[in-house]
């Protein structure tokens, strides 16, 4: 008699897989995100730094990989990544520990958390490149109308395009070179030419399960910067509420000049309130003496990189652009950060 094969139950062979719920979405290989000649370089760099051919290097180790790749950062984005690579290691997530493997550096160089990925530069066409420079053109010169237009209608041949998008965010973080009005107009070009969120797949997902969604790393990356934030500090709110005459000489009860005008008069009034009252008290800590009670000390967070409230207003704007609510690291930054002013 012919084997019977294996017992069923209800139609279904006892021993088998249960039915698939759909296919989780594939890993992308960190390797993917660069090209072939410049993954030799960077695999280049890596090697310089493992000078025992281990295969791995210490994580103090990296910004010497960085420098050697020619790759530009910033200290408080190490000190994040040491921080994220130390609590992993802790919890055991991490088989190397706080070591990182040449795969782990290009992940770090293409996740949207931190700018390195922005300093990473590819080829680019001279016909791409030429239009990237006359659309930067457009948006840095006098033309209000041209540089709306260009806002509202970009090149097709950039939409989307890595370095062009690298380019013009390059070109924002530059606050030497660039007023404040204007690194808000490139932070609006950059939205214009980035790569909005996609599937990767038309197929829908099943049930329960999240899209398979495509985002722009550089540009994300580019708007995290201006709103990163870095160690607390402390207002002393009895400063702000307490005018306080300084020696008993200003007098705050003069007349202004007559005859003067309205701005005089205002400078005058101005220049004598801040004769009559203290600075405001900044500590990096609350002081521990007996009449520093914690709730007369406000917390703050200082900027790490961009002062101005209207450009990091303008990249939380362009984030709700380049993002979804399925974005982690952007829902996080939205929940911390000021909501953007009426118009």
């Amino acid at each position: 008699m012919a084997d019977a094969g294996p017992a069923r139950a209800g139609g279904v062979v006892a021993d088998a897989k249960p039915a698939s719920r759909g296919k989780t979405p594939a890993k992308i290989s960190a390797a993917s995100t660069v090209s072939f000649a410049l993954g030799k370089k960077l695999q280049a760099a890596f090697d310089a730094v493992d000078v025992g051919k281990t295969k791995l290097i210490e994580f103090a180790q990296f910004p010497q990989f960085l420098d050697q790749a020619g790759i530009k950062h910033y200290e408080f984005e190490i000190a994040m990544i040491g921080r994220q690579l130390a609590f992993e290691a802790e919890h055991m997530a991490r088989e190397n520990g706080t070591k990182i493997t040449f795969e782990d550096v290009l992940g770090l160089l293409s996740r949207p958390n931190y700018t390195l990925c922005l300093y990473i530069e590819e080829l680019m066409m001279k016909e791409r490149r030429d239009m990237m420079k006359g659309y930067l053109k457009v948006i840095l010169g006098e033309d209000e109308a041209a540089r709306k237009a260009a806002l509202a209608q970009p090149p097709t041949q950039l939409l989307g395009d890595k370095q062009a998008v690298r380019k013009v965010a390059i070109e924002m973080h530059d606050r030497e070179r660039h007023p404040e009005h204007v690194r808000i107009n490139l932070t609006r070009a950059l939205a214009a030419i980035a790569e909005k969120p996609r599937e990767v797949s038309g197929a829908q997902p099943p049930e329960g399960e999240k899209r398979n969604m495509m985002y722009d790393a550089k540009a994300i990356a580019a708007c995290l910067l201006p709103l990163a934030l870095g160690e607390t500090y402390y207002l002393d709110k009895r400063s702000f509420w307490n005018p306080e005459p300084r020696g008993g000489a200003a007098d705050n009860s003069a007349d202004p000049p007559v005859g003067v005008g309205l701005t005089q008069a205002f400078l005058d009034w101005r220049g004598r309130t801040q004769e009559i009252r203290r600075e405001l008290e900044f500590h990096d800590s609350v002081p521990t003496d007996y009449c520093s009670r914690p709730e007369y000390y406000v917390p703050f967070k200082r900027v790490s990189y961009e002062h101005s409230d209207a450009v990091r207003v303008e990249c939380v704007i362009a984030l709700t652009v380049l993002g979804t609510h399925e974005t982690e690291v952007i829902v996080k930054v939205c929940a911390n950060a000021s909501p953007p002013r009426q118009q």
